[in-house]
């Protein structure tokens, strides 16, 4: 009988703790790059996907993490939001502005 407890409690402590270590990661990941601040100009172009204008700034330094910002396009529904333009992007912003 104590068994199965014990190992019912190992498991959802270790789901527990990789769900924590994953809420933390992704407020790291939208949080802004830092560091001596840069901007950029950054094109997107009309059809560019979220994960390819994520990939970009990722490259330029500009956020932390292209998965982080994708799922948070996804989740918010922000991707809808982007449009075919130029635009100044400082590492200094978060993915959430």
């Amino acid at each position: 009988m104590k068994k199965p407890l014990i190992v019912t409690l190992a498991v959802m402590l270790t789901l527990a703790v990789l769900a924590a270590a994953a809420v933390l990661w992704y407020s790291w990941a939208l949080s802004p790059h830092g560091g001596q601040e840069s901007t950029q100009r950054v094109a997107v172009a009309s059809g560019d996907s979220l994960s390819s204008i994520g990939d970009d700034l990722e490259k330029r330094g500009l956020i932390r993490s292209s998965v982080a910002f994708q799922i948070h396009g996804r989740l918010h529904g922000d991707y809808r939001n982007i449009k075919a333009s130029g635009y100044i992007i400082s590492n200094n912003q978060s993915v959430k502005t």
